[in-house]
């Protein structure tokens, strides 16, 4: 038995996005939805820092709006959320679109979303330093899901 850590990747495919609108992109690219992106994360690698549940894999989230961001575990049996600060998280977010996409950049992480006509939008890639700041082994972690939803406005 070898004492080195090992990551196991997989390969890289984009992941659809279920639009809950028809004109999802009118003048912003989220403007009134919010962006989520998951990833299931062992609760044993996050030690004391995962949500109390009995879940073997918990849920690390991103929700991004027009505005800002926020990180979360999630224990998705119970439903058990910790709010995760960054110390980033109050630092404005660019938004860069062009036709057929967006890219969404902050001081944590660097999204790129494909836009195509008659086509579900699709997350094409995500980089982030969120991992490294939980202290979790290196690798590469794909998402597990990623959802634009419409926000209800108060």
């Amino acid at each position: 038995m070898s004492a080195h850590h090992t990551t196991r990747s997989t390969p890289h495919r984009p992941i659809e996005i279920a639009l809950q609108k028809e004109e999802p992109f009118a003048n912003h690219p989220l403007n009134n939805q919010k962006l989520t992106i998951t990833w299931k994360v062992s609760r044993r690698a996050l030690g004391n820092q995962a949500p109390a549940g009995t879940s073997l894999a918990t849920n690390l989230e991103l929700n991004i709006t027009k505005d800002a961001y926020d990180w979360s575990l999630i224990d998705p049996k119970g439903d058990q959320r910790i709010k995760i600060n960054d110390h980033q998280s109050s630092t404005p977010i660019s938004i860069t679109q062009t036709d057929d996409s967006f890219c969404v950049e902050s001081s944590t992480f660097r999204c790129f979303i494909a836009t195509p006509a008659n086509s579900p939008a699709r997350l094409l890639y995500i980089r982030t330093s969120i991992f490294e700041q939980l202290k979790l082994p290196g690798g590469r972690y794909t998402p597990a899901i990623s959802t634009i939803t419409a926000q209800i406005e108060n």
